[in-house]
């Protein structure tokens, strides 16, 4: 009875000694804690949310990205987006193809997707 007593009390004892230790080290910020700055998108990240929206969308609606459209001029302000193939093929250089607003200047980046939806890249 004294040694299960014993032990229960040992037991106890690391399990409180335990408990404090871990409460004294600091724990990682969660994604929340961080600082505010930290939680805003960029501009290229909030383009390449848009453009995945968008895709969305007129994939919904079906339709055709065998000829790499252009889905958006104003994808956001001042970006557009393109749907194009990687590799590339012939198809993705012709200006019909292209974003307007890319080609004129009013728009000075793009996200490029490819026919499935994956990102190629975003300039």
């Amino acid at each position: 009875m004294k040694k299960t007593l014993a032990l229960l009390t040992l037991l106890s004892l690391v399990l409180t000694l335990t408990a404090c230790g871990q409460g004294a080290k600091k724990a990682a910020p969660l994604p929340n804690d961080l600082p505010k700055a930290s939680q805003q998108m960029t501009t290229k990240e909030e383009a390449i949310a848009e453009a995945q929206k968008i895709y969305a969308v007129h994939k919904q609606e079906g339709t055709d990205f065998s000829r790499g459209p252009c889905l958006s001029n104003r994808l956001i302000p001042d970006w557009s987006l393109d749907i194009a193939h990687n590799p590339r093929i012939a198809e993705d250089e012709n200006d019909d193809n292209q974003c307007s607003a890319f080609l004129e200047g009013q728009a000075k980046h793009f996200v490029e997707l490819d026919p499935d939806g994956n990102l190629i890249r975003a300039e």
